[in-house]
């Protein structure tokens, strides 16, 4: 998530302000849930409702970054900034020690 908050979400907003409002808002209600499963856990209480409520938000946000949110930014942005943004995505990656998994790629000829 802080991948698409630092890098993709500000050239977003240009394209897709809503879309960008409600992947932010969505992604602070996952952490918010992911804090309040952790503190049931830690505490033994019930998590069947966190879960189940994680698990729905999970695959709706997922569903719609990959059906509408990236689709839109595909089609608006041009592929210099789409290179741009996957060089920079990877760089911010790099920066916090995780693995590159957007990689930058020639299309096949």
């Amino acid at each position: 998530m802080a991948d698409e908050e630092d890098v993709v979400l500000p050239a977003a907003e240009a394209v897709d302000p809503a879309g960008a409002a409600r992947i932010r808002q969505e992604h602070g209600e996952i952490r918010g849930l992911a804090t309040a499963l952790a503190a049931a856990v830690a505490a033994g209480e019930e998590i069947a409702a966190t879960m189940q409520g994680l698990s729905r938000l999970l695959h709706d946000h997922v569903r719609y970054e990959e059906r509408v949110f990236f689709m839109r930014l595909q089609a608006a942005l041009p592929g210099d900034a789409l290179e741009s943004m996957g060089a920079a995505l990877e760089a911010h990656r790099a920066a916090r020690g995780v693995a590159a998994f957007c990689r930058v790629r020639s299309p096949r000829a």
